[in-house]
């Protein structure tokens, strides 16, 4: 080997290697081009899969809303309705107890002795219905009831005395 063999021109040398490493890029270019838009395209089929899932997953839950709403209308006008009726029996108990205050008046106007005899009454209807209840019942109950008619008969005899 002569010696001019052995030496190298730089610029030969670099522009060997630019020309190589050129096509390296273009090539590599290229590829990673592909590539990207392999990546590309798998990421916005995925977007449009999920997009789709969130969309019927909301519908769904809407209908259900919907389904939830016309319930609970329901549900106001049931309430309303008991409103309504909680209204009448207020009403209806306010009249009672005007009646009861009426019969007060009444009665407190009335001599001793027909206020006796009207306690009496109620008194011995109270012991008609316990013994009827009595009757009804089985030994241990009933003895119970009959403890409180007797203890009812002792009041009537206490008022009438």
């Amino acid at each position: 080997m002569s010696s001019s063999e052995k030496v190298h021109v730089i610029q030969e040398y670099s522009s060997k290697e630019d020309a190589s490493t050129e096509a390296m890029t273009e090539e590599g270019m290229q590829a990673t081009g592909r590539d990207m838009s392999k990546v590309a395209l798998i990421i916005s089929i995925l977007a449009v899969v999920l997009v789709v899932v969130l969309f019927f997953g909301l519908n769904q839950n809407l209908d259900g809303i919907g389904k939830e709403v016309k319930v609970l209308s329901g549900l106001k006008g049931e309430v309303t309705a008991m409103k309504a009726q909680v209204g009448g029996i207020e009403g209806q108990i306010a009249g009672i107890n005007d009646q009861v205050g009426v019969m007060e008046q009444q009665i407190s106007k009335m001599p001793v002795a027909m206020q006796r005899a009207i306690i009496t009454d109620a008194i011995n209807d109270a012991t008609n219905k316990l013994g009827y209840i009595g009757s009804q019942l089985d030994k241990e109950q009933a003895a119970k009831l009959g403890q409180a008619m007797n203890l009812l008969q002792q009041v009537r005899t206490d008022i009438n005395q």
